[in-house]
């Protein structure tokens, strides 16, 4: 309904102002632009419908209705609107083939869009723009089409209205001319997308009918004069419409992208048919087996040459793949190579830092068992003095016991023996203390041992470990040695690679230079021709197959 109203304003709305109806059709074109299913519902509203749908209005009907209208802008807006609904969708352009319309009440004066379209062109009460409009919703539908191209085809005085207008008098109105040119452009579709179905008018009939009544240079003249044009040149700048006013209504963005894409497809097949016929109607007799001889020795020398020339390239070309290869190899090696030797110095360090903590350990404990030794000694020394001690008076106890017993009535000597025998239990009771802590140290001592055995043996994994990784170190800088020679190899392949790059390029050019020449020849050759044609001489058939190949 949005879209049905502001179409409305955009068809029946000559009082509304002109920048307004123009938005309106930017707004349309906006909503058509890659929307599919957009397009098919505005194109079924365009086909026959039944009678009640028929007589309502629909987005179809005010497109058409502005398309008919004698309102420049309604006319003109609406031809630009009919062009982007079947752009770039063949389905849609072979639709509206079916789309048919009444010119009266009888159905015999019905005829479909496309017959009415050529009608408002050879109208001559139609305006500038209204034809404007027309040729350009005709060429998008003839372009990439060739059912549509058939329907115009067979359409009575369609072409021959195309080329009154082409062969036209000159005039000095930049409209007119341009008027030309787009009815060039769709003569030019209707050449390259020809499907050769109707009789008159197949691809070689109409190239005569060119060639013959407007001319193939006038035809290119006519047909270039539009990439020309200034009207061109601004609209191709940029897909908004920045329209100020009526006169501006001229050519739309896409039709100027749908023509310069398919320009150069006209005058190439133009050009190409022509040299064609050129060359055949310039196939006659010839003269001299001397001149044959040169001719067939120099082709054989330059097929021969272009021959090498292109095997040289190959093998340049395999040679620059497998220094690609090569160089990507190297680079690889060498991120793992430094990505391994990072690894060896990380653990290196650790190992020195772990290395630097174990003598010190080592030396601390080795001093303390020292001083342990030591007391140990002097305690050995000390039990062995009392044990002696001990010894020497035990014969001297056992005399005076004995004089004890013999001579009971002695009391001092009693008691000289009780003091001596409390001396030896507190002698013995010292001998036994330290005799335990001799034995305590000697357990201590041994663990100490077993201690500094268990760190000597550790010192000397540790040891071997550094020297190990030393190794490694050394391994990897020989490794570093060889990657920084890999750099240098990479460097010299490189610079290989450049000089048969040049080598190459240089040869490329030789080449086309060679083709350059024997295009000369070529043209040579058809001098030689005219001449001996006109001579009246016969043309040797190893012409006729060199033309062949």
């Amino acid at each position: 309904p949005v879209l049905f109203n502001l179409l409305y304003t955009m068809v029946a709305g000559e009082k509304q102002s002109f920048p307004l109806r123009i938005s309106i059709l930017y707004c349309l074109q906006c909503y058509l632009y890659k929307n599919d299913l957009g397009k098919s519902l505005i194109v079924q509203t365009l086909l026959p419908q039944t009678e009640n749908v028929a007589n309502q209005y629909t987005l179809g009907h005010l497109l058409i209705i502005g398309y008919l209208s004698k309102d420049n802008v309604a006319s003109w807006c609406s031809g630009i609107a009919l062009a982007h609904l079947i752009a770039d969708n063949q389905q849609f352009k072979e639709a509206i083939l079916k789309v048919v319309l009444a010119v009266d009440q009888a159905q015999a004066g019905a005829k479909t869009l496309m017959e009415i379209s050529t009608d408002l062109l050879a109208n001559s009460s139609s305006s500038f723009h209204t034809r404007v409009a027309v040729l350009i919703f005709l060429c998008t539908w003839l372009s990439n089409c060739s059912l549509a191209v058939q329907t115009f085809l067979s359409i009575q005085n369609s072409i021959s209205y195309l080329i009154s207008q082409i062969c036209g008098q000159l005039v000095a109105d930049d409209r007119e001319i341009l008027i030309q040119s787009l009815c060039s452009f769709a003569l030019g579709l209707c050449l390259v997308f020809n499907n050769n179905q109707t009789p008159s008018y197949t691809t070689e009939s109409l190239e005569r009918l060119i060639n013959k009544r407007i001319g193939i240079d006038l035809f290119q003249e006519k047909l270039e004069t539009l990439s020309k044009s200034e009207y061109y040149s601004k609209t191709l700048q940029k897909p908004q419409l920045k329209l100020s006013k009526t006169n501006d209504m001229i050519l739309d963005y896409e039709f100027a992208r749908l023509y310069k894409a398919l320009e150069g497809s006209i005058t190439r097949m133009l050009t190409s048919r022509q040299m064609n016929s050129t060359e055949n109607s310039l196939i006659g007799p010839l003269s001299t087996n001397l001149y044959e001889q040169q001719t067939s020795t120099m082709m054989t020398h330059y097929h021969d040459l272009i021959r090498k020339q292109d095997q040289q390239i190959n093998t340049y070309k395999q040679q620059e793949k497998q220094f690609i290869d090569e160089s990507q190899i190297y680079k690889k090696k060498m991120l793992d190579l430094e990505q391994k030797l990072q690894e060896v110095k990380d653990q290196y360090s650790l190992l020195k830092i772990s290395t630097k903590q174990g003598p010190d350990t080592h030396n601390e404990l080795a001093t303390i068992c020292e001083q342990q030794r030591r007391e140990l000694e002097y305690l050995r020394s000390f039990v062995t003095q009392h044990q002696q001690h001990y010894n020497s008076t035990q014969p001297i106890e056992n005399g005076i016991e004995h004089l004890n017993f013999n001579n009971t009535e002695n009391h001092n000597m009693q008691n000289d023996r009780k003091l001596q025998a409390s001396e030896r239990a507190a002698l013995t009771a010292r001998i036994t203390e330290l005799q335990e802590k001799v034995n305590a140290f000697e357990d201590r001592y041994a663990t100490q041992n077993d201690e500094i055995a268990r760190l000597q043996l550790e010192n000397g994994v540790l040891q071997e470990k550094i020297t190990n990784e030393k190794r490694k170190v050394s391994i990897l800088e020989g490794v570093e040695s060889q990657m920084h020679g890999l750099i240098d190899d990479k460097a010299r392949c490189d610079s290989e690679y450049q000089k048969l790059n040049s080598v190459y390029q240089q040869n490329l050019n030789e080449q086309n230079d060679l083709l350059v020449l024997c295009s000369s020849y070529e043209d040579q050759l058809t001098t030689c021709r005219n001449i001996i044609q006109s001579a009246g001489l016969t043309v040797p058939k190893f012409l006729l197959d060199l033309d062949n190949n």
